[in-house]
């Protein structure tokens, strides 16, 4: 059966690949990276000044983040973890709780 029949991990995890000036070589990150956290990582790499935004800088995978972004990213990272591990359960169980 195909489709996206709701919050299994399979359905939302998919890998996200950066390469280039300012990005660390071979590093595999276990932060689960969302979709709004594309944006200000990309201004990060830009030098562009990121605004008040939902996401955070992917800092542990940029070659010079600063304190406060890595800090950013290691709170967002301990409110998501969970969340990544309730949806691993939920497939793991067939899609059920």
């Amino acid at each position: 059966m195909a489709g996206h029949l709701g919050p299994q991990w399979d359905d939302q995890h998919i890998p996200l690949v950066m390469a280039g000036p300012g990005i660390k070589r071979g590093l595999v990150s276990t932060y689960p990276a969302r979709l709004v956290d594309i944006a200000p990582t990309v201004e990060h790499l830009l030098g562009v000044p990121t605004g008040k935004v939902d996401g955070v800088v992917l800092a542990d995978s940029m070659s010079a983040a600063s304190r406060a972004e890595i800090k950013a990213q290691q709170a967002r990272g301990r409110f998501l973890r969970p969340v990544v591990r309730a949806l691993e359960k939920r497939s793991a169980n067939g899609g059920r709780g």
